[in-house]
């Protein structure tokens, strides 16, 4: 009936007949008539003492001599004793856990289990049940989802000690005011409401990620890096097409040049960089409109090289130092302009 270290793991009522060995010899009506004693059969009666009393007398060879049996000695003469007075339950008693049931000429000796003043039984794990240790202090019982309330936690419902870890993040009002909970969160029942503990005061995720986290580029915003070495790095596409629109009309490594004649001369943005103008024959000032088109950094050098008549540079809806035209009227004079994507500024120039 016991298990390992003495508990007990099996539960039954245990069936004893009265032992005569157990009270005085009482007449019908209660009087005693001498004290019970076991006896060996014989003539004389004989006493039996010490260990002997535990069973039938042997010799030194192990052979039984006679037969132990109550007697009540009166006078010297033992009677053998059939009937003993008094009830099973005064016959027999026991401390708790055991317990004295009288049935009949039997005594039910059983045992109290699972209460106060029994013993403890085990559950289905082969372990005493917490409830039944001497200890108090938090029982854990798992996971909970903060964001659904699973399983169901409310004020005022649980037993002390009661805790959870929060496996999923949320708020939920358990009947105290809304509580925001973190994953790693412990909610702990102390005998009337659940209170949040917090698992740790540090970092709880690193852009969205738990545990033992290892980012990316992406999770910090530095997706397009590369990790390309500055000696290696190529020009962005801006400033590529800035730098082509820079040396826009330059061939074999020079600058190509055009002449042009007339009164109107409309460059494109692809036009050469440096634009020559003879004016010989025009009876007004050549005009020459700066494309609309240009790239931010396109630059042209005009310049007067013939004639005697100027000529007006007009940015084509954009301003030209603040002004939409701006003249050369010296013979030989010239004028270089740059495009900064919205207007167009002289960067160098030479007569009036």
């Amino acid at each position: 009936m016991a298990g390992d270290g003495g508990l007990l793991t099996e539960t039954r009522p245990v069936h004893i007949r009265r032992s005569r060995a157990m009270a005085p010899a009482r007449t019908a009506d209660g009087q005693l008539v001498g004290r019970a004693v076991p006896y060996a059969d014989g003539d004389p009666a004989t006493a039996l003492q010490g260990e002997e009393v535990d069973g039938f007398p042997r010799t030194a060879d192990g052979d039984l001599v006679g037969r132990v049996a109550l007697y009540a000695v009166v006078d010297g003469v033992a009677t053998p004793i059939t009937t003993l007075g008094g009830n099973a339950s005064d016959q027999v008693t026991a401390d708790p856990p055991l317990v004295v049931t009288p049935n009949g000429d039997d005594v039910v000796l059983s045992l109290t289990t699972d209460a106060a003043n029994g013993v403890p039984v085990l559950d289905g794990s082969g372990l005493i049940k917490l409830a039944q240790m001497p200890i108090s202090g938090l029982n854990y019982h798992g996971n909970w989802d903060a964001s659904t309330n699973t399983p169901t936690l409310a004020d005022g419902t649980g037993a002390a000690g009661d805790m959870y870890r929060v496996h999923v993040a949320g708020s939920q009002d358990l009947g105290s005011g809304s509580i925001t909970f973190d994953v790693g969160d412990l909610v702990v029942y102390e005998g009337a409401v659940w209170q949040k503990f917090e698992a740790a005061t540090g970092v709880i995720s690193v852009n969205g990620h738990t545990g033992a986290v290892t980012l990316v580029k992406a999770d910090v915003g530095l997706g397009n890096v590369d990790n390309t070495s500055d000696a290696d790095k190529p020009i962005s596409t801006a400033t590529k097409a800035y730098v082509d629109s820079a040396v826009a009309g330059v061939g074999g490594g020079h600058l190509t040049v055009t002449t042009q004649t007339g009164e109107t001369v409309n460059l494109a943005a692809d036009s050469p960089t440096v634009q020559l103008i003879d004016t010989t024959g025009n009876v007004n000032d050549t005009a020459v409109n700066l494309p609309t088109d240009a790239p931010a950094g396109k630059v042209f050098t005009i310049k007067q090289v013939a004639g005697t008549l100027g000529i007006t540079i007009d940015g084509s809806g954009a301003n030209i130092d603040g002004t939409p035209t701006i003249g050369i009227e010296s013979p030989l004079g010239l004028r270089t302009v740059v495009y900064d994507g919205t207007n167009w500024w002289v960067i160098s120039g030479m007569g009036a």
